[in-house]
Order: structure tokens, then sequence, then C-alpha cells
């Protein structure tokens, strides 16, 4: 990343229009997810983080409380950083909000193909698969 460097914490109002920018370029454009579907309502209910790379958006996520536990939504990493380890950053962020908030488990729905990322951060699987 070229020496700069990378900051991820809570999202700011300001840094809100960054945060979608980074869910377009991932989910409209890049996964062809409908921006309906992406912006579903649910984001002024949720804590969102933000990563930056310099003063670049590199990354975002939003958490939000879904029966008493926190569920972590909207993981995306802009192309360019993805390998990078910003990704863990951005997870570690949301745990460390969640367990701020006092939640004692964390969920969220992962696409197949990245299914080993949250592995490798301790995260299990369970359940069947779904659409």
């Amino acid at each position: 990343m070229n020496g700069s460097r990378v900051v991820v914490r809570r999202a700011t109002a300001q840094d809100m229009a960054d945060c979608y920018a980074v869910r377009r370029k991932v989910f409209t454009e890049g996964m062809g997810v409908p921006a309906s579907v992406d912006v579903d309502g649910r984001d002024e209910h949720c804590d969102h983080v933000i990563a930056r790379v310099g003063v670049s958006p590199a990354g975002t996520a939003r958490m939000r409380d879904h029966c008493g536990h926190a569920k972590i939504e909207r993981v995306a990493v802009l192309d360019t950083y993805r390998g990078t380890g910003i990704g863990a950053l951005i997870m570690r962020e949301l745990q460390e909000l969640a367990m701020a908030g006092g939640y004692k488990v964390l969920e969220l729905h992962a696409q197949v193909q990245v299914v080993g990322f949250y592995e490798k951060l301790g995260y299990i699987s369970v359940g069947e698969r779904f659409q």
C-alpha cells in the first residue's frame, strides 16, 4: 500500500458517502447486486466502519442488532486492497464495537467463496446454504 497508513474506525456521518461508494463499487458494479438490495433502509440503525488508506476509502462494513446478536453485514473491500489484511482489520473493529456494546454473539451471512476468510478469523459455518 505504498507506505500509506491504514486506519479502520467507526464511520461518522461525514464518512457515509464513502461507505456507500465502496459498497456501490463492490456490490452493485462488481457483483451486479441491485442498489435497492444493498441500500435496504437499515443503514440508519447500524454501526458502520470505514477503512482508509491515507485519505482514500478502501473498505467498509456495517453491524446491527438482530435478535440480541450483533449481525455483521455489507463487508466490502475494494479490489485494489483485497489480500492486504484490510478485511481482517474491518472485522476486528466490528468485533471490538460489538464487545463494547455488550454483545456475546456475532453472526453474519457470507458468500460461499469467502467462507475461508471468515473461518481464518475464527468464525464457524453453521446452517444450510441459501440464496
